[in-house]
């Protein structure tokens, strides 16, 4: 079995101290396709930056105030106020905060996934 090396560089420029809140899942939800792992929210400063692949998870972004921008698979798509975006962790992705000085992301990742998926 050949072992996949995981990716993951940021800077964390954060305004004030993230609430992130680990979840332990009951027995019956490892039946669940999904499951909560963890969800926080942070506001990010201008500089703020993560870069990851290969990790066996989901997470969903909502962006609630400031503007971002997220590469994945190679397309570009702006996190504007309100937009909330899916993405499989399993594939290359980079998101930073945008222009504004002042920007929060609201996140949660799901439990690790059995297999890699592709998000079609």
């Amino acid at each position: 079995m050949v072992m996949e090396r995981l990716k993951t560089t940021y800077y964390f420029d954060n305004i004030e101290e993230p609430v992130i809140i680990p979840f332990t899942p009951l027995a019956v939800s490892r039946r669940l396709p999904y499951q909560l792992c963890t969800i926080g929210y942070v506001h990010f400063a201008g500089g703020f930056y993560t870069e990851r692949e290969k990790q066996r998870n989901y997470q969903i972004i909502y962006t609630d105030e400031g503007s971002g921008l997220l590469t994945y698979n190679g397309k570009k798509f702006e996190l504007d106020k309100g937009t909330a975006v899916f993405i499989n962790c399993y594939e290359p992705h980079y998101y930073h905060t945008g222009i504004v000085a002042r920007g929060s992301i609201v996140f949660c990742i799901s439990r690790e996934l059995a297999a890699p998926l592709s998000m079609r």
